[in-house]
């Protein structure tokens, strides 16, 4: 209560689950309204504890109540996903917290992530700000979505990680599981973001002054991106307690499902299909 009393949330905002999490994502971060959590991916956490030494939420909090309302150093993708999740079961909301093997960060909403190359075949760096992460964790809240068509509520991704912002904020969801499996990326909130996520297309362009736009695509690589979602087994402890999600975020690699939600993303989006395949 203490983080949403930051929040311009009303009282009755507060009763709506979609705008409470969405805060949540917000608060979670210290980009704005002076939150949570510290994002630091340089490798020196001198004055604060690396990401890898917390092991749990319950010490975030605490640390973070004690000084006032300073934000914690430091958080990485699984301490932002970590205390996301606990926060929002702290507020009635079901939550898991997933991660995403092979995730991309599409920063352009081309629904790709694009490298370029000299003439010569040497990669070119800093055209665009795309990258692929060996893994990203993010949560899952489960909430009823009154505000977009029937069958789309149940499973909502939510992203404290600070990555792009959203309506001036560093805030991500909630997005519906269903709206990103079926390419529906111009339904609130942020779909378009995790459908690249774990959908995006791998694209090589190549220098070509002959070419119209000066590039021409050499290789695409459709199944690169989203190799697995993983998420906490129900009831099961040890080393076998994962279970393997990625069905809910996406349709099989190469399926006719999955071309249809990509060409539907990409109608939604009003982009030229340049990765047609």
């Amino acid at each position: 209560m203490t983080l949403l009393d930051k929040t311009n949330l009303d009282i009755n905002s507060r009763g709506n689950v979609v705008l409470v999490s969405r805060a949540v994502s917000a608060l979670v971060n210290s980009h704005d309204e002076n939150g949570l959590l510290v994002g630091n991916w340089s490798g020196n956490y001198g004055d604060g504890l690396a990401p890898w030494q917390w092991t749990g939420s319950a010490s975030i909090f605490k640390t973070y109540l004690r000084s006032g309302g300073r934000p914690v150093k430091f958080g990485q993708c699984w301490v932002f996903g970590g205390v996301t999740t606990t926060a929002l079961r702290t507020l009635g909301i079901p939550a898991r917290t997933v991660s995403n093997f092979v995730s991309a960060h599409d920063t352009d909403s081309s629904l790709t992530v694009d490298k370029f190359y000299s003439d010569r075949g040497d990669q070119i760096n800093g055209i665009n700000g795309d990258s692929i992460w060996n893994f990203h964790v993010w949560s899952d809240a489960w909430m009823a979505r009154h505000d977009l068509p029937s069958g789309y509520g149940g499973w909502q991704a939510i992203d404290a990680t600070p990555q792009e912002k959203s309506m001036g904020k560093y805030q991500l969801g909630p997005a519906s599981l269903e709206a990103i499996k079926n390419g529906k990326v111009n339904y609130a909130y942020d779909v378009g973001f995790v459908y690249s996520e774990v959908n995006a297309d791998l694209v090589h362009w190549r220098l070509d002054s002959r070419s119209k736009f000066s590039w021409r695509k050499t290789q695409i690589q459709g199944s690169h991106v989203g190799r697995k979602m993983l998420t906490k087994m129900i009831g099961v402890l040890g080393d076998s307690d994962s279970e393997n999600i990625i069905g809910q975020y996406k349709h099989p690699d190469g399926s006719k499902e999955e071309k249809l939600a990509r060409d539907e993303a990409v109608r939604q989006s009003g982009l030229v299909p340049i990765f047609d395949r």
